[in-house]
């Protein structure tokens, strides 16, 4: 193609898939009957954001629906980002109305992280190769499936997927005004899920080597300032409110639940996807993060292989799995009545199109996280092509190691998605590459 004409032929390649990405994800709000939609999770953070507007109380308490609502006790167990998020929609007269417009509000968030995907990619990719990863980002019916719910997947893969567009412009100057402005967009994505808590220390402490340009001192204090700025209200608010920085069950439901090799409470299929439920030592286990340790350690002495592949071989394969496990399954966490991947040809096809490319894509993507990390497979490289995909890079690994310790629910690997499909696309870029400097290197002469 003439080098006129590319800019051009991408801008319109671009605004089309954009066009599909926002298409899937209205349709799927429209046309999807949610089973009880205020159900378990989904719940709790509407009554956050009730609670919050009418009575100024951040409290899952249920008797803020009702006369009793001057009882109401404040609790720490969810995170504010989402809850402040579906308040801005409580002026509605009906649940009807407010469901409609946080799921429209949704789409739209997941179709700009659709945008600003493809401007990550664009640091570390082509122009063919970055739409190919947001293709996989528009397509994909985890991301799409996640609008329909009342949870965090939608707003904390915006957040993720901002965050990595913005550390991209690490080599540029003010390093440290870059850093801080990251620092203050994982401080956002914290508060919708907590999960992201320890990686802004972890960025700090490999911050050079993240991000070229933005070693020292300087940076590395003001992407914590930057995250502290954002986040240090809620830590406030619960030492006021409940005498703690954080809700100490947090950590310990984390560790708990992924205790069970399998999900399973002594391999009973009933128990699958909840085996804490089944276990009658479960208030004995979870009463301290010591009392979880130790339980992880005698189950690790009385079955050492067992625990051992559970641990390392078998939480990575769940968490990255195309299962959700605690939920209807496929791609759907609540119930579903009716939805269009059931007879809409094209959800039909992108669904089974996305399944079928979901293991290859996994193994590129974990590989394209190892090959970003190594010196030889980023030389010559732009350093905001360095830092964008070594700053994806790490994260994925962080969540994917975090989740090794803890609970690897699938559900939580959803919001990483778009992450995962640019270091696929990365990691098949450069087995291309390699392959075809290999076949077009001339054969070594050799003495007569």
């Amino acid at each position: 193609m003439h080098p006129a004409l590319r800019r051009p032929a991408l801008l319109l390649l671009f605004g089309a898939l954009m066009i599909v990405a926002f298409y899937l994800r209205t349709e799927m709000a429209v046309r999807t009957v949610v089973d009880s939609p205020l159900r378990a999770d989904a719940r709790e953070y509407f009554l956050y954001a009730y609670n919050l507007v009418q009575h100024g109380i951040y409290s899952r308490d249920e008797r803020g629906l009702t006369d009793e609502h001057s009882a109401i006790r404040p609790d720490a167990v969810r995170s504010p980002g989402y809850p402040l998020f579906l308040a801005l929609f409580m002026g509605n007269e009906s649940i009807g109305a407010f469901l409609v417009e946080v799921l429209y509000s949704q789409a739209l968030i997941s179709t700009l992280t659709v945008g600003i995907a493809f401007l990550l990619y664009r640091r570390f990719l082509g122009p063919p190769a970055s739409l190919l990863a947001a293709a996989l980002t528009a397509l994909s019916p985890h991301l799409i499936v996640a609008n329909v719910y009342l949870l965090t997947e939608a707003l904390f893969c915006f957040f993720l997927v901002a965050a990595g567009w913005w550390a991209s412009r690490s080599s540029r100057r003010r390093a440290w005004i870059i850093t801080a402005v990251l620092g203050a967009l994982l401080g956002a994505a914290y508060l919708i899920r907590p999960s992201l808590q320890l990686f802004p220390l972890l960025l700090a402490l490999l911050l050079g080597r993240v991000l070229p340009g933005c070693g020292g001192f300087r940076p590395a204090a003001a992407l914590l300032a930057g995250f502290l700025l954002v986040s240090a209200p809620w830590f406030g608010r619960n030492l006021a409110a409940i005498g703690h920085p954080t809700d100490p069950t947090l950590p310990i439901a984390f560790l708990h639940h992924g205790v069970y090799p399998d999900f399973m409470y002594n391999q009973k299929k009933e128990s699958f996807g909840f085996p804490y439920r089944f276990d009658p030592r479960s208030a004995e286990i979870s009463r301290s993060t010591g009392a979880v340790i130790r339980e992880a350690m005698d189950r690790f002495a009385a079955a050492p292989m067992e625990h051992a592949v559970w641990y390392l071989l078998k939480k990575p394969l769940y968490f990255w799995s195309w299962n959700i496990i605690q939920g209807q399954g496929d791609a759907f966490v609540y119930p579903v009545n009716r939805t269009p991947y059931t007879y809409d040809p094209v959800f039909v096809w992108s669904h089974r199109l996305m399944q079928w490319l979901h293991a290859p894509i996994v193994l590129l993507g974990l590989l394209g996280c190892v090959l970003a990390l190594l010196p030889d497979a980023v030389r010559g490289v732009r350093p905001e092509a360095v830092a964008a995909v070594r700053f994806v890079s790490v994260m994925l690994l962080f969540f994917m190691f975090s989740h090794m310790i803890g609970a690897p629910f699938p559900r939580y690997s959803v919001p990483l998605r778009p992450l995962l499909y640019g270091m696929a696309v990365f990691a098949g870029a450069f087995v291309w590459r390699a392959a075809a400097r290999r076949i077009r290197k001339p054969p070594a002469e050799t003495c007569a």
